[in-house]
């Protein structure tokens, strides 16, 4: 009912969060003077633990590939995340 992830960086550092009905997952963008260039070939979406005050970002990237099929690896991701909250929230 969560989730975890390490960094390339600091694989054996683990992130751990269980999923809560105070989640939110939804998708994002930035605005483009925002100074975040890097972004640019990323279709993001947020995860908010709300009670925790806690946000995470994450982006499908956009090379080696199309647009479309970014955008549609982020709508999977997202759906697939709502789908286990919702599940959760029914527990």
């Amino acid at each position: 009912n969560g989730f975890r992830f390490a960094s390339d960086a600091s694989p054996d550092r683990e992130i751990c969060h269980s999923l809560t009905p105070f989640s939110l997952v939804r998708n994002c963008n930035f605005p483009a003077e925002s100074n975040h260039s890097d972004l640019d070939n990323y279709k993001m979406f947020k995860l908010s633990f709300l009670a925790r005050n806690q946000f995470f970002y994450f982006g499908v990237a956009i090379s080696g590939g199309t647009v479309g099929e970014a955008e549609e690896a982020r709508s999977n991701w997202v759906v697939s995340i709502s789908d286990a909250m919702r599940i959760v929230t029914l527990s």
